[in-house]
C-alpha cells in the first residue's frame, strides 16, 4: 500500500506539473501573439498616418496594397480555423472528464452494494455449515432409536397377531358358510344362458342358408359372363363399372365360401360343441359363485348393454342399406331398356337380400361373442369385491392392532424424549466448542472478503492509473501539436507582416502627390478592417484563457476523486495483525479443544443397560473428535493459504503500478 500510494501520489504530482507547463508554454505563445498584434497595430497606425499625408499614389502600389490586405485576411481566416480547432479539442477533454467522474462515482456505489451482497452470502454459507453439523449429529441418534423402535414393534405385532389370528379364523369361518349358502341358490340355469343357446341354433339355420345362397349364385356367375359378351359393343365407361362390379360379386362369392368352409369345420369337429359346453358351465360356475343381489344388477347392467349393442347393430344394418341403395341407384343409370339387364336387376335384388342376411349373420355372432366377453368380465369384477370386500374385512383388523401398537409406540416415544433430553444437554456442553469454530469461520471469511476487496480496489487504481497515463499521452501528442502550429502561424504572421510593412513604407516613400482620394479611402476602409479582426483575435485569446481554468479544475477534480479511491482501500497493516491474533488463537485452540472434550466425555453418564445407546454414542463422540481434528487442519491449511495470497497479491500489485 505504501508502494501503491507513493506512485499515484507520483502519478498526481505529474499530472499538475504538465498542466503547469502546458499553461505556461500557451501563455507565453499568446504573449508572443499579442507582441505581434501590438507591432501590427503600431504599423498600422503609422501607415494610416502617412496616408493622411498623402496625397496621389500610383494605381499598382494601390493594388499591391489590395493584394496584401487579401493575404492578411486570409491570414486572420487561417488563424480562425485554429481556434475552432482548439474548441473542438478543449470540448473533448470536458466530456472525457465527465465520463471519469461519473465512472468513479458508479465504481463507488456498486463497491459499496458488492460488499453488502458478500457480508449477506457469508451469512448464509456459515448457516448451512451449522445445519450440516446439525444433521450429522442428529441422524445418528434417528437410526439407533429407529432400530430399537422397529425390534420392539415386531415383538409386540407377534404377540397381537397371535391373539387377533384366532378372532380372525372365527369369522372367516362364518363368511364362508353365508356364501357357500348364497351359492348354492344361484345353480339353476338363467334366461340368458338360454337365449344363448337358442341363438346358437338359429345360427346353425343360417348357416344352410348360406349354402343354399351359393348353389343359386352359380348360375347367376354363368349368366352374368353372357351378358358381359352381348355387352361388349357398349361404351368404355359402362364397361370399366361393370367390371368393378364383376369384381364385387367375385369378392361375395370367396367370402361366402369361406363362410361356409368355416361352418363345415366348426360342424364337422365334435370339439366345438364340447368347447362350448365347458365354457357354459365354467359360466355357471362362477355365476354360482356371485350373490343375489349382485346378481340382479348384473342384470340391469346386462339390459342396458344389450340395447346399446342391438343400437349399434341397427345402425350397421342402416349403413349397409344405405350403402346398398347406392348401387342400386347406380345399376339404374347403367340400366338400358333391355329385358337381359332387367333379369339381372332382379338377380343383383336377390344378392343384395342374401347378402343382408350374411351380414345380419355376422352381426348376430359377433354379438353373441362380446356377450360372452362381457359376462366373463362381469364376473371377474363380482369375484374382486367379494375378495375386496374380504380383504376390508382384515385391513380393518389390522388398523386395530396398529392401534394397538401405536400407543405402544407413543409410550415408547416418551421414554425417548426422556433420553433425548439428557443427550441433548450433554451436546449442549459442547455448544462453546462449535461457537468458537463458528468465529473463526467468520473471522477468516471476513479477511477473504478483505482480501478480494483489497485486490478489486488495486485494480480499479491500476485501471485509473492507465486511463490518465493514456490523458497524458494524448495531452502530450496535442501539445506539441499546439505550440508547432502556434509557432509556425507566428512566424509566418511575423514574416509576413514585417515583409509587408517594408513594402509599404517603401511604397509609401515613393509616392507621388498626384493621386486620386478614392483608393485613399479605401485603404483607411481596408486599415478599420484589420484593427477589428485584431480585436476579434484579443476576445478569442481571453475565452481560450477561460477553458484553460476550466481545464484545470476538472483536473482538479479527478485528483481528489483518486485520492477518495485510494483512501477507501483497506490498510495492510490492519489484515496482518488480524492474521496474526488467528494464529495466535489457533496456537492456543488444540488445548482447549481436548480439554473441553476431557470435561464432556467425563460428565457422561456411565449408564449401560441400554445397549442402543451405548452402540450409538461411542463411533459418534470419535467421529466427532475426528472431524473436529480435520477441521482444524483445514482451518490451518486455509490460513496459510490466506497468507501466501496476501504476500503474492502484495508484491505482485506492487510490481503492477511501479
Amino acid at each position: 500500500m505504501k508502494k501503491l500510494k507513493i506512485n499515484i501520489g507520483d502519478v498526481l504530482n505529474s499530472d499538475e506539473n504538465l498542466g503547469e507547463k502546458v499553461e505556461d508554454k500557451f501563455k507565453f505563445a499568446l504573449l508572443q501573439v499579442d507582441k505581434r498584434l501590438v507591432n501590427l497595430e503600431l504599423a498600422i497606425g503609422e501607415i494610416s498616418e502617412k496616408i493622411k499625408n498623402l496625397k496621389s499614389i500610383d494605381a499598382e502600389t494601390i493594388n499591391a496594397i489590395k493584394e496584401r490586405l487579401d493575404e492578411l485576411e486570409d491570414l486572420v481566416m487561417v488563424e480562425n480555423l485554429g481556434e475552432i480547432e482548439l474548441k473542438r479539442f478543449f470540448e473533448n477533454i470536458e466530456s472525457k472528464t465527465n465520463d471519469l467522474s461519473q465512472k468513479t462515482n458508479y465504481f463507488s456505489e456498486e463497491l459499496k452494494k458488492i460488499e453488502t451482497l458478500e457480508t449477506k452470502i457469508e451469512q448464509i454459507k456459515n448457516l448451512e455449515e451449522e445445519i450440516v453439523k446439525l444433521k450429522e449429529k442428529v441422524e445418528p441418534i434417528e437410526t439407533s432409536i429407529l432400530k430399537n423402535l422397529k425390534e420392539e414393534i415386531a415383538d409386540l405385532k407377534e404377540k397381537s397377531e397371535k391373539l387377533a389370528l384366532k378372532e380372525d379364523l372365527e369369522k372367516i369361518e362364518k363368511n364362508v358358510k353365508e356364501i357357500d349358502e348364497k351359492i348354492s341358490g344361484i345353480f339353476i340355469p338363467t334366461q340368458e344362458i338360454i337365449n344363448l343357446a337358442d341363438k346358437v341354433l338359429a345360427l346353425e339355420g343360417k348357416i344352410k342358408l348360406l349354402e343354399d345362397f351359393k348353389e343359386d349364385f352359380d348360375p347367376i356367375r354363368s349368366e352374368i359372363i353372357k351378358l358381359k359378351e352381348k355387352l361388349s359393343f357398349f361404351d368404355v365407361s359402362s364397361l370399366e363399372k361393370i367390371s368393378k362390379l364383376e369384381k364385387d360379386f367375385i369378392e361375395l362369392d370367396k367370402k361366402i365360401s369361406q363362410l361356409a368352409l368355416k361352418t363345415e369345420e366348426l360342424a364337422s369337429k365334435p370339439e366345438t360343441s364340447e368347447i362350448l359346453n365347458k365354457k357354459i358351465e365354467e359360466l355357471e360356475e362362477k355365476i354360482n359363485l356371485i350373490p343375489k343381489d349382485n346378481l340382479e344388477k348384473f342384470e340391469n347392467v346386462m339390459k342396458q348393454e344389450m340395447e346399446e349393442k342391438i343400437k349399434a347393430i341397427r345402425d350397421d344394418i342402416e349403413k349397409n342399406e344405405n350403402k346398398i341403395d347406392d348401387l342400386n341407384k347406380k345399376f339404374e343409370t347403367l340400366s338400358m331398356p333391355n329385358p337381359e339387364i332387367v333379369k339381372l336387376d332382379e338377380k343383383l335384388n336377390q344378392l343384395n337380400l342374401k347378402i343382408e342376411d350374411v351380414e345380419k349373420i355376422k352381426g348376430e355372432i359377433d354379438a353373441i361373442k362380446k356377450e360372452i366377453e362381457t359376462l366373463e368380465s362381469s364376473i371377474l369384477k363380482k369375484v374382486n369385491e367379494d375378495s375386496s370386500t374380504f380383504k376390508n374385512n382384515v385391513e380393518e383388523k389390522l388398523k386395530l392392532i396398529e392401534g394397538k401398537n401405536s400407543e405402544l409406540n407413543e409410550k415408547l416415544k416418551s421414554m425417548e424424549t426422556s433420553l433425548s433430553k439428557n443427550v441433548e444437554e450433554k451436546i449442549s456442553s459442547l455448544s462453546s466448542f462449535s461457537e468458537k469454530i463458528s468465529s473463526l469461520s467468520e473471522e477468516l471469511s471476513k479477511l477473504k472478503e478483505e482480501n478480494s476487496n483489497f485486490g478489486k480496489r488495486i485494480e480499479q487504481i491500476s485501471n485509473i492509473e492507465n486511463e490518465i497515463k493514456s490523458l497524458n499521452e494524448r495531452i502530450k501528442l496535442l501539445e506539441g501539436q499546439i505550440i508547432q502550429r502556434v509557432a509556425s502561424e507566428i512566424s509566418d504572421l511575423r514574416m509576413e507582416t514585417s515583409g509587408e510593412i517594408k513594402e509599404i513604407k517603401d511604397k509609401i516613400s515613393g509616392i507621388t502627390a498626384t493621386k486620386s482620394e478614392i483608393d485613399i479611402k479605401f485603404l483607411s476602409s481596408r486599415l478599420n478592417s484589420l484593427k477589428e479582426n485584431v480585436d476579434y483575435l484579443l476576445n478569442r485569446k481571453v475565452e481560450f484563457d477561460m477553458k484553460l481554468d476550466d481545464f484545470q479544475k476538472a483536473l482538479t477534480k479527478l485528483a481528489e476523486k483518486v485520492e477518495d479511491i485510494e483512501s477507501m482501500s483497506f490498510a495492510t497493516t490492519t489484515v496482518e495483525e488480524r492474521i496474526r491474533a488467528l494464529e495466535e488463537k489457533m496456537e492456543k485452540m488444540p488445548d482447549e479443544i481436548f480439554n473441553n472434550l476431557k470435561n464432556a466425555i467425563s460428565q457422561l453418564p456411565s449408564v449401560r443397560q441400554q445397549k442402543f445407546k451405548a452402540e450409538t454414542e461411542k463411533p459418534d463422540l470419535d467421529s466427532d473428535i475426528k472431524k473436529l481434528l480435520e477441521k482444524l487442519s483445514f482451518l490451518e491449511s486455509k490460513i496459510m493459504s490466506l497468507e501466501e495470497d496476501v504476500k503474492s497479491s502484495g508484491s505482485g500489485k506492487a510490481l503492477i503500478v511501479e
